[in-house]
């Protein structure tokens, strides 16, 4: 049972984290209590003059204050908000921070590839575009690694 279970959670996983994405985008939370979520969040355009940005499956990428997975493609309601961003052009993003001088994260492009679930848009082709298509899906599943050979692991014994 553990070794079949172990071929097919990796697929439900992925399966559990796409309807997942959906139901959040859907009924999460109520507009009001997503809008006031969001209204205390100071707004700017950024610029990204180093990085190339690229738009992720779920175009919006969450900072939370969290010791692992500081980025996230969907908001949990516990979750604590640092920053939203919504890249707009390869060089400029729409960012809505709780801190006016918050700082643009190193390696923005590189989190949105690995909160994109399948696939990103990028505005062309390069080596390091090809590099970040590597990281596709690395934290787009509701589980990390850890957690998911943890539950492996219990089954296993």
């Amino acid at each position: 049972m553990a070794t079949e279970l172990r071929v097919r959670l990796p697929q439900t996983l992925e399966n559990a984290a796409k309807s997942g994405h959906i139901r959040a985008l859907t009924k999460s939370l109520s507009y009001e209590a997503r809008a006031e979520r969001y209204a205390h969040l100071t707004y700017r355009i950024a610029d990204y003059p180093e990085d190339r940005l690229i738009l992720g499956d779920s175009a919006i990428l969450f900072e939370v204050d969290r010791p692992t997975r500081r980025f996230k493609a969907f908001l949990d309601k516990d979750d604590p908000l640092i920053a939203v961003f919504l890249p707009l052009d390869p060089r400029t993003a729409l960012v809505g921070a709780r801190d006016n001088l918050c700082a643009p994260p190193l390696g923005l492009p590189e989190a949105i590839a690995r909160c994109s679930l399948e696939y990103f848009v990028a505005a062309g082709d390069s080596p390091a575009i090809r590099l970040l298509a590597q990281h596709i899906g690395t934290d787009a599943l509701p589980l990390t690694t850890a957690e998911l050979e943890a539950i492996v692991s219990e089954l296993n014994q």
